[in-house]
């Protein structure tokens, strides 16, 4: 673990919230998050590394809370993550992670952007799902805009997913 994702952890513990994404609530805490300047700012991997922390040790609203910065870093700096950061996702969460379908949908969104590179740092696991995700594409699936960010926080049934939905709706009027 880094000192920078212990650093985020205990902000998200004392604050309720993860470093850079300044006037926004988290969702799940309510409270407004506070920081603002470059230096605490996490990318993808960084956030990443945050999730598998949250995801070790059983901390469900942090991986909640991770992946809707994630999905709001992706919206706002319309960058991708590395094959290095999916490599990290793959080999450190499980198959049943949100967060790695998250990181293969952005991924996927253009084919130009797998690399030889990628195929040669990649398992065949995270080639496999990569397919796979394009396959998808290729027959018309939903691409990641049309997604609503509550597919990724794996709501046990649609009640919940409405009443997430609606809570969100209602944090962004307000702000």
């Amino acid at each position: 673990m880094t000192r920078k994702t212990f650093d985020a952890f205990v902000d998200w513990l004392y604050l309720r919230s993860l470093p850079n994404l300044p006037k926004q609530k988290s969702p799940h805490a309510g409270d407004e998050l506070s920081h603002t300047d470059d230096e605490s700012f996490l990318n993808s991997h960084e956030i990443t590394k945050v999730h598998i922390f949250a995801d070790r040790y059983d901390i469900p609203d942090l991986r909640r809370d991770t992946i809707d910065m994630m999905f709001a870093y992706f919206k706002s700096e319309k960058k991708i993550p590395t094959a290095e950061t999916i490599t990290m996702a793959f080999g450190s969460l499980p198959d049943t992670s949100l967060l790695r379908k998250l990181l293969v949908h952005r991924y996927c969104e253009s084919i130009s952007n797998v690399t030889p590179e990628d195929e040669l740092l990649w398992t065949h696991e995270i080639l496999h799902v990569v397919l796979a995700r394009y396959r998808e594409i290729i027959q018309g699936s939903r691409y990641l805009l049309d997604l609503d960010l509550c597919d990724y926080h794996g709501h046990a049934n649609e009640k919940e997913k409405k009443k997430c939905q609606k809570k969100r709706e209602a944090q962004e009027q307000y702000d």
